[in-house]
């Protein structure tokens, strides 16, 4: 069998994990005896029942053969003990109303329903493959894996929200992977026609398969106005989608200290702001339509980074998206096939999982020393607009519009048709200093026309400013209606600092909608600077006004280039509280910022613990003792430095010491993880590299980021890949101390050293370009 299939495990067995059906507690009690393939022929004389496959709160599912077409179904049956619950059946059959108007790609479809010798059924696709819960315990889904299997998702949904219905449980149980390359949405059970539900539908509300809930969802995937058992419309399904996007990007689900998805993993940050519109808590500041959702993630997706990425509209496109599933599904079942072969094997042989293995004990240094960087006054270079295109992220600010003219606005264009307007106060708290600027949106009913008009020189004329300039006005992919573009505003400080750039865009919106429209603006400045990191580093850093309000000194974010190669949206770390941040080893402390963000004091301590203390100010206004936020990613070891050393544990009870092991040696270290697609693909690079110049010196150690329970994959990986030199493993992820120690920014990551000079070569070698420097290096080791 081929590698995207399902490797000698059953269709059924994986059915049955993919369906994850679990036994509800109420109020549907479990039948006291499930039927036999054989009891239930009878009542379904046109299907070859051919075993039980999961069961849950609705009831029980059997793998069933449909004679007169040849083809396996899904047979799911009411439980019969809830025969006697007409509100029950009448809910399941809301279902299979619900999910017999929808045939799409992307949803499990509904072939048949209704009742057979006192059974209510539901016959339905036979989706061979898993769901994706056990996708995502197979192995860590890569952002880019998380980039094709959410926008299929969004269509789907989509496309039943154009119908009227709601899914309302959206989460990784319910969305099946096939083998075929497609992602299939489960379980419309707790879908309801939006328009058409009882005054009490929501308390009438059935379980969840494998939930006892009557509100309809799953908690850690209910949209807020769910929990607060208000009836939801198709925005809570975005909210649902966005809570599963989070899980996929960061491993774990979102919590009220929201940490962005760029904070945890190496992404793209524009997915930061995704992210936070889908999970707002009011749906009106959500994406409106999953459509919206799905173009906004394909910008990412398929585009260059850009300030505006192109929309992806042919349908070759799609065809590439499809083959690019098919290639995700395929690893995943791979992945997940191997753990359960590695669990297979270790229960056979009596040993525990990764009971072979000693985890490391890592003790490392650098040439850095303890101690301080004192208080240093930097100066910023005030830019009035590209802070988008330079960093690649902004904070949106909502404002919502009113018909009513502000007490501001002394003057107005003639020949308004439908004006609505919003104003924001720009400036200085702290010196008492604000200029106004105001937003006119003018548009008709049913019209595309529109004319935007920025008082940019907070005069309270609209009548002497210039219209902003519209990047896009019209229809969306979905229909709605949206405008997007850029203006100016006036700030109150003298000098280049006096005048910023606004980008802004509108909440789409029904074109026939009489509702003021909502508008999103940032402000596009930015100043840009340096810090001074380590061993005299100085990192390139660009300073956000993250809370648009033109006040530098209020609102700070930093983006900081942590590799020096004036590249922010790629390698860059971004922190929202540019105030007090941490890099590795090094806390830094940002003070004395101008509103004007033309100047700061940096402070740092390095490799001590201790909170930071703002030595440039009066000790009263010393830091909250809270701990800095912490970033894993530290300024990059670059060719030419000493490589930090260390002494580790390998997996097979060994020791290493670096660089004294590697005496008269070349090192490769090789970060690298089971759970990491890129890295297996990498994998056979690296082994031929290791038995071709093995004998000429060179030799490899590989620092994995598993965990304790991913190590289950090593057995098979290992013997594939001839992977026969050692392994060091301190089951922390991203959190590992040489990730730490050698700043490791994503894997596969990995660095050439001279064991002789314990000088690094080289880093970032990968493909064609991992031999080439080998062999280099080699040549001049051994003329």
């Amino acid at each position: 069998m081929t590698e995207s299939t399902s490797h000698d495990l059953c269709p059924v067995c994986l059915m049955g994990v993919a369906m994850n059906w679990t036994q509800a507690t109420q109020p549907v009690s479990p039948p006291q005896k499930l039927l036999t393939p054989e009891e239930l022929a009878p009542h379904f004389p046109q299907l070859e029942v051919l075993e039980l496959i999961g069961r849950g709160g609705m009831g029980v599912v059997y793998k069933a053969k449909q004679k007169s077409l040849d083809r396996f179904v899904a047979l799911k049956l009411l439980s019969p003990d809830t025969e006697k619950d007409h509100a029950f059946a009448q809910r399941f059959a809301t279902e299979a109303r619900a999910l017999a108007q929808m045939v799409h790609q992307n949803i499990v479809t509904v072939y048949d329903f209704g009742e057979s010798g006192g059974f209510y059924y539901l016959l339905m696709e036979y989706v061979d493959g898993v769901n994706l819960r056990q996708a995502m315990q197979a192995g860590r889904i890569t952002p880019e894996q998380a980039l094709t299997i959410v926008p299929p998702v969004c269509e789907a949904l989509q496309y039943a929200h154009e119908r009227g219905i709601v899914h309302r449980d959206i989460k990784p149980e319910n969305l099946l992977l096939n083998k075929q390359g497609q992602i299939k949405i489960a379980d419309f059970g707790i879908a309801k026609m939006v328009g058409h539900a009882e005054p009490n539908e929501e308390a009438n509300s059935h379980p969840q398969e494998g939930h006892t809930t009557f509100v309809g969802g799953t908690p850690p995937y209910m949209a807020p106005e769910q929990k607060e058992r208000a009836a939801p419309d198709h925005r809570a399904d975005i909210y649902s989608l966005g809570v599963v996007l989070y899980e996929l990007l960061t491993g774990e689900l979102p919590t009220a200290s929201l940490q962005l998805p760029s904070e945890r993993i190496q992404v793209d940050v524009r997915l930061d702001e995704i992210v936070l519109r889908a999970l707002e808590k009011s749906p009106e500041l959500r994406f409106q339509t999953a459509a919206d959702f799905r173009t906004q993630l394909a910008t990412i997706h398929h585009a260059p980074q850009s300030a505006s990425p192109p929309l992806k509209r042919s349908s070759h496109k799609a065809s590439t998206l499809q083959v690019a599933t098919l290639s995700v599904i395929g690893t995943l079942i791979v992945l997940f096939s191997l753990i359960l072969v590695s669990r297979f094997f270790y229960s056979k042989s009596g040993r525990t999982p990764n009971s072979k293995y000693r985890l490391a004990d890592v003790r490392g240094s650098t040439d850095m020393t303890r101690g301080i960087i004192e208080p240093t006054r930097i100066p910023l270079q005030w830019h009035a607009e590209g802070g988008f295109r330079r960093v690649g992220s902004y904070k949106p600010i909502l404002l919502k519009t009113t018909p009513n003219k502000p007490d501001h606005v002394s003057r107005t264009p003639d020949n308004l048709i439908r004006p609505f307007y919003a104003e924001v106060k720009l400036g200085s708290k702290t010196l008492s200093k604000f200029n106004t600027l105001t937003f006119l949106v003018d548009r008709a009913v049913g019209k595309t026309e529109t004319r935007v008009i920025l008082d940019s020189n907070g005069n309270g004329d609209l009548t002497d400013d210039s219209p902003a300039e519209l990047e896009h006005v019209g229809r969306l992919k979905d229909g709605s209606f949206s405008l997007s573009g850029t203006g100016w505003a006036s700030l109150p400080y003298e000098g280049e600092s006096s005048r910023v750039s606004v980008r802004f865009h509108t909440i789409p919106q029904s074109l026939d909608s009489e509702n003021p429209p909502t508008v999103v603006y940032s402000l596009d400045g930015y100043a840009e600077g340096k810090i001074q990191g380590p061993r005299g580093i100085w990192l390139p850093i660009v300073l956000r006004d993250s809370d648009g309000d033109g006040d530098f000194s209020t609102g700070p974010s930093i983006h900081v280039d942590t590799d020096a190669d004036g590249e922010y949206r790629r390698t860059g770390k971004f922190f929202g509280d540019a105030r007090a941040f941490q890099i590795n080893q090094v806390k830094f402390l940002i003070s004395d910022i101008p509103p004007s963000g033309t100047a700061m004091v940096q402070a740092a301590h390095i490799g001590t613990q201790e909170p930071l203390i703002d030595h440039s100010i009066a000790p009263k206004k010393t830091p909250s003792p809270t701990t800095p936020k912490t970033g894993l990613i530290g300024a990059k070891i670059l060719p030419g430095e000493v490589a930090p050393t260390f002494t580790a544990t390998t997996m097979n009870h060994g020791a290493v010491e670096m660089p004294k092991s590697y005496k008269g040696k070349i090192l490769l270290l090789d970060f690298w993880a089971t759970w990491c697609g890129p890295c297996i693909r990498e994998l056979p690079n690296v082994s031929a590299a290791y038995e071709k110049y093995h004998d000429q010196g060179l030799e490899v150690l590989s620092i994995s980021l598993d965990t304790e329970k991913s190590l289950d994959n090593l057995p098979a990986i290992l013997t594939k890949h001839r992977m026969v030199w050692p392994q060091v493993c301190d089951a922390a992820k991203f959190d590992s101390a040489l990730v730490k120690l050698y700043g490791i920014r994503g894997i596969p990551a990995t660095v050439l050293i001279d064991g002789d000079s314990g000088k690094i070569l080289a880093t970032d070698l990968r493909g064609t370009s991992l031999d080439t420097k080998i062999a280099e290096v080699m040549a001049k080791r051994n003329p």
